[in-house]
C-alpha cells in the first residue's frame, strides 16, 4: 500500500476523534453548558481542553473511536507501506459512517479539515479548500445512500475502487440490447491509397499561476505556482530550491509560454491538417481550489480564447472538442440526472454551468445543434468531419471512480443515458454505411474507469466494431498509450476487433515531456495509417531559452515497431497489427522498452533508469540495428536484482493494453464477490505509475 493509503487511514482515525471534539466546539453549538465556544475551524491552531467543554456526546464518539482505532491497527503496522486496510476493516469503516450519518454535513466537513491539518501531509489550505468543495458532496452521497449495505456490492465497490481494500465485486449481469442483430456477412474496407492528417491533443493543463522562478520542488501536489511569491515585496523567496523554468518544469503544469510554443509548432509540424481533436482537462490540478467563477470558468475562457485565435486564424482548421474531469468544480464531480440533490443545492451542485460555459467556448468549431448537444446532453455531441465519418463525442467522466455520485446508486448501468444514446448512432451509421470515431476522455480500459460501465461499452464495441467503430481516442493518463479490444474478449490478432488511441499530454504533469500526436488517415476507410508523436525534450530546458522549445518527431509508431520491411506500406495499422506489436513485446525486451520510452514521451522518471536484462533479442524485427542504442525502461535500478521485477512490470503493461475493459487488467486483484481479503493483496489502481486526479493527489503528486 502506498504511503497516501497509510495516512489515509489516519486521517479516518483523526476523522472520528475530532468529529467528537467538533460537537464541543461547533458554530452549531454555540452555547454548550451555556458557555460560548472557541472557533476551531477558522483557527486550526486553537486548542480545545476537552477536560472542560466536552459534551457527553462527544466524549462517546471519541469513546467510540478509540475502540475503531483499536479495531484498525489489531495486527497493523502502520509503518509498513506496502500494508494497508483490509477489506473487512475497510466494510467495518463503512458501517461506522453510516452509523454516524446523522451528523451535519457541516460539522462532518470541518472535522475533515482538521484532520487533514493533523495529518500533516499537506499545506493547511490545501486540506480546507479540497474538504470544502468535496466534503458536502461526499457527505451527501453517504448519507442519501443509507439503504445501502456496506457488506453488499456497493460498500465493496467503494472500498475496492477508492480505498485499494477489498477485491473488485464483479458487476451486476447485464446484457445490453441492440436495435439490430450484428450482420454476419461484413464486407472488409479496401484502403483508397489516399490520406489526410489529424491532429490530436489532449490534457494541457494551463495553469494561469505558474509563475517563472517560484518553487518547483514543493510540498503541494502542484508546484512553480505564484503563491511562492514574496506577497509584500512581489518577489521570488532567495530559499529556492529549484527555480520554475519559463517553459515548464516535471512537477508542473504547463505555463502559457509552453502552450503557445506548441501552437506556434503545430503548423510547421504538420502543414496540411484536416481537423483537430482536442481529448480534455484544460484548467490546472490545483483540486483544492476549483471554484466556478475564481478559477474553472477564467482558465478555459482564456485558454479557449486562445486555441480560437491559433486554430481559426493561423492554421485554419476546426477543433472538436471533449469534457475533462478537470473541467468540472469541483474537479471529477458529475452529477446525474437521477442523483439526489438537495432543492437547496440544485443550483450549485448541477454542472449545467460547465455545459453552457463550454458551448459558448466551443462556438465557431461546432454547429448550433451541437452547441444545443452540448447543453442538455452532458457535454456530447456527435459532428461530421468527413464525408461518410461521424466523430461521437462521449463524456466518460460517469464511469470515474472519483466521481462521487456514481456511488449514489451503483446499481445504474447507464448514467445519463450516454451508453444508449451512442447505440443509436452507431445503429444510424451502420444504416447508412457510414463509419465512425470515437472520443472522450476516460478510456473504459482505464484503471479509473467503474468495472460495470467499462464491461457495458465493451459489449457496444463488440457489436459495432470493426465495421462500423474504426478508432478511438482518449485521454486522461497523459501519457502515449494505445488499448486493443476483442471480440468474445479472445485475446489474439483474429479476435482483435477494434484500438483506442490514449494521446500524450501538452503538460509536463507529473515527470512527463509535452506532446502531441498526428494520425495519417485514409481518406476513404478512415482507418489509422501511422501515427506519429512529437515531443519538447524539458531535460534540454536550459537551451530553449532563445528561440523556445525544440519540437520534433519522437516516433512513427510504423517505423517503431513493425516496419515496412516487415508490414506493407499501403496495409493500415489494424487492430490485428496492434495485438502483434504486443506479442512483439513478450518476445523482445529491446521491442517493449522502446515503447515504455515513448509512453512516458523519452521524459527521465523518478527512481532511476536501466537497461532492460540481456541482450537485444534476435526476435526484434528491427535486429538492434536503429538508433536508439540507450533504450531504457523506467522504475527499475538494477538488472540483476531485479530482473524478476522488471518482467513483472512487462506483463502488466502488456495486460492495461489488451483491455479495453477495465475489468480485463491484471492490476487488481480478482477474487469472490465480497470475500474479505489479506491487506497485502494488490488492489485496482496501485500500479507503480497511477497517477491521482482526486482525494490520491493530496498525497501523490502525480
Amino acid at each position: 500500500m502506498k504511503v497516501q493509503q497509510v495516512v489515509a487511514v489516519a486521517w479516518l482515525i483523526a476523522g472520528f476523534r475530532s468529529l467528537a471534539t467538533a460537537v464541543a466546539v461547533s458554530g452549531e453549538h454555540q452555547q454548550v453548558f451555556g458557555r460560548p465556544q472557541p472557533d476551531a475551524f477558522t483557527d486550526t491552531a486553537t486548542s480545545v481542553d476537552n477536560s472542560t467543554w466536552l459534551h457527553p456526546l462527544a466524549q462517546e464518539l471519541i469513546d467510540q473511536s478509540s475502540n475503531l482505532s483499536e479495531l484498525i491497527f489489531s495486527n497493523y503496522d502502520a509503518s509498513d507501506v506496502e500494508t494497508g486496510l483490509s477489506c473487512g476493516q475497510c466494510v467495518n469503516l463503512l458501517r461506522i459512517v453510516k452509523d454516524l450519518s446523522w451528523i451535519s454535513t457541516g460539522l462532518a466537513v470541518n472535522s475533515l479539515i482538521l484532520a487533514c491539518n493533523r495529518a500533516n501531509v499537506v499545506d493547511g489550505d490545501v486540506c480546507k479548500g479540497f474538504f470544502q468543495e468535496q466534503g458536502p458532496i461526499i457527505a451527501h452521497v453517504a448519507k442519501a445512500s443509507l439503504s445501502v449495505d456496506p457488506g453488499g456490492y456497493s460498500g465493496h465497490l467503494v472500498c475496492a475502487s477508492v480505498a485499494g481494500a477489498c477485491a473488485y465485486p464483479t458487476p451486476p449481469p447485464f446484457t445490453v440490447g441492440f436495435p439490430k442483430e450484428k450482420p454476419t456477412k461484413i464486407v472488409p474496407s479496401t484502403p483508397s491509397g489516399e490520406t489526410f492528417t489529424v491532429l490530436h491533443l489532449s490534457d494541457w493543463h494551463y495553469d494561469p499561476n505558474y509563475q517563472e522562478g517560484a518553487e518547483a520542488n514543493c510540498s503541494r501536489p502542484l508546484c512553480c505556482q505564484r503563491r511562492d511569491t514574496d506577497p509584500l515585496k512581489g518577489t521570488i523567496p532567495q530559499n529556492i530550491s529549484r527555480p520554475a523554468n519559463k517553459w515548464g518544469d516535471y512537477n508542473c503544469d504547463a505555463p502559457f509560454a509552453l502552450l503557445e510554443s506548441a501552437l506556434d509548432a503545430i503548423p510547421k509540424l504538420e502543414p496540411d491538417i484536416a481537423f483537430a481533436m482536442l481529448t480534455g482537462d484544460i484548467p490546472p490540478h490545483n483540486v483544492w481550489s476549483t471554484t466556478k467563477d475564481n478559477v474553472t470558468y477564467q482558465t478555459e475562457t482564456f485558454a479557449f480564447e486562445h486555441l480560437h485565435s491559433h486554430f481559426d486564424k493561423t492554421i485554419n482548421i476546426t477543433v472538436y472538442p471533449v469534457v475533462g474531469n478537470h473541467e468540472a468544480a469541483p474537479t471529477n464531480i458529475f452529477p446525474l440526472n437521477t442523483s439526489i440533490i438537495p432543492d437547496n443545492k440544485l443550483q450549485e451542485w448541477s454542472t449545467q454551468w460547465l455545459y453552457n460555459t463550454l458551448a459558448d467556448d466551443w462556438e465557431g468549431w461546432l454547429s448550433s445543434d451541437m452547441l444545443e448537444s452540448v447543453r442538455h446532453n452532458s457535454g456530447s455531441y456527435v459532428s461530421q468531419p468527413r464525408d461518410n465519418l461521424l466523430l461521437i463525442t462521449l463524456n466518460t467522466n460517469f464511469c470515474y471512480q472519483f466521481n462521487w455520485w456514481l456511488f449514489q446508486n451503483t446499481s445504474q448501468v447507464d448514467p445519463n443515458g450516454m451508453l444508449s444514446w451512442l447505440i443509436g448512432h452507431l445503429q444510424y451509421a451502420e444504416d447508412n454505411g457510414m463509419k465512425v470515431w470515437i472520443q472522450g476522455h476516460i478510456a473504459p480500459g482505464d484503471s479509473n474507469c467503474l468495472h460495470g460501465y467499462s464491461n457495458y461499452y465493451y459489449q457496444i464495441v463488440g457489436r459495432y466494431a470493426p465495421h462500423v467503430i474504426v478508432s478511438q481516442f482518449f485521454g486522461h493518463t497523459h501519457r502515449d498509450e494505445f488499448e486493443v479490444f476483442y471480440e468474445d474478449g479472445i485475446q489474439d490478432a483474429s479476435h482483435a476487433n477494434a484500438v483506442a488511441f490514449l494521446g500524450p499530454s501538452v503538460t509536463t504533469f507529473l515527470n512527463l515531456n509535452p506532446g502531441l500526436r498526428f494520425y495519417t488517415v485514409d481518406a476513404k476507410t478512415f482507418e489509422i495509417m501511422d501515427t506519429k508523436t512529437y515531443i519538447a525534450d524539458m531535460n534540454k530546458v536550459d537551451e530553449w531559452q532563445e528561440e523556445g522549445p525544440n519540437w520534433h518527431l519522437e516516433y512513427s509508431a510504423r517505423q517503431a515497431y513493425l516496419p515496412e520491411k516487415h508490414y506493407p506500406k499501403h496495409l493500415p495499422l489494424t487492430p490485428a497489427w496492434w495485438h502483434n506489436v504486443t506479442v512483439l513485446f513478450e518476445q523482445s525486451n529491446r521491442t517493449f522498452d522502446k515503447y515504455m520510452l515513448h509512453r512516458a514521451k523519452s521524459a527521465p522518471t523518478p527512481g532511476g533508469r536501466w537497461h532492460a536484462p540481456g541482450e537485444p533479442d534476435d526476435k526484434d524485427p528491427d535486429n538492434g540495428d536503429d538508433d536508439e542504442d540507450e533504450l531504457i525502461i523506467p522504475w527499475t535500478r538494477n538488472h540483476t536484482a531485479d530482473e524478476e521485477a522488471y518482467m513483472h512490470l512487462k506483463r502488466q503493461i502488456i495486460c492495461q493494453i489488451r483491455a479495453g475493459n477495465s475489468e480485463m487488467r491484471c492490476d487488481y486483484k480478482r477474487e469472490d464477490p465480497y470475500k474479505q481479503i489479506s491487506a497485502t493483496s494488490l488492489a485496482i489502481g496501485r500500479e507503480a505509475e497511477k497517477r491521482f486526479c482526486g482525494l490520491g493527489s493530496l498525497f501523490d503528486r502525480r
